[in-house]
């Protein structure tokens, strides 16, 4: 009987046992789970805070340096915004940068965003490796943005003027300099649009 006993105390503390370490397991993946949010909110706000430093070093032409930064940032998993923002931001680099290829594997890519800074880059990258046709619409769309700073709006007109004038619209060209000039008067950009507009032929667009 004794030994029925010790049995049936034994079995309890084997199943108590069991239980404490089946629920400490359970408490420990439901941290886990609560904490994989948080660390992805985490990587994201991490995320947007390069882009937005890529971004500043594109203005200011540091384009070695947003390299750099650009290249750390781990792509896998990223929102569908950030990610072609960050395309878009590759793109203007490496066309900077003299690697054509990329640049227009990363314009491609990202052309038909909906991020206005995205649109504006890509557009502008497939200005410059001449692709007159295929950076119209996003440009156009670029200049239509509200949300653009003067300085990122003004870059795409640029850009909207030579491939306006490449495609014979040359009064569309003259257009987007001209907006430049009122936007920005002073600024290197102007400048440049009022050489380009000084050497355009006004010639009708059929």
């Amino acid at each position: 009987m004794i030994e029925g006993i010790l049995f049936g105390v034994w079995l309890t503390v084997v199943v108590v046992g069991m239980w404490v370490v089946a629920s400490r397991a359970a408490r420990r993946s439901s941290e886990h789970r609560a904490l994989v949010p948080e660390a992805s909110e985490e990587r994201e706000r991490l995320t947007e805070t390069a882009l937005r430093e890529s971004v500043g070093l594109l203005r200011e032409r540091k384009f070695d340096a947003a390299h750099a930064l650009l290249a750390s940032i781990d792509r896998i998993g990223l929102d569908e915004n950030l990610l072609d923002l960050l395309d878009a931001c590759l793109a203007w680099t490496y066309v900077n940068l003299g690697d054509d290829d990329a640049a227009l594997t990363y314009a491609h890519s990202t052309s038909k965003s909906k991020e206005p800074i995205a649109v504006l880059l890509a557009g502008a990258t497939l200005a410059r490796l001449e692709r007159f046709v295929e950076a119209a619409q996003p440009l156009r769309s670029a200049t239509h943005s509200t949300d653009l700073e003067d300085s990122d709006l003004c870059l795409a007109l640029y850009h909207l003027g030579e491939t306006e004038r490449a495609l014979g619209r040359f009064d569309e060209a003259r257009e987007a300099w001209q907006r430049i000039r009122q936007k920005m008067p002073e600024s290197e950009l102007a400048k440049r649009a009022g050489d380009q507009l000084k050497t355009l032929t006004a010639v009708p667009y059929r």
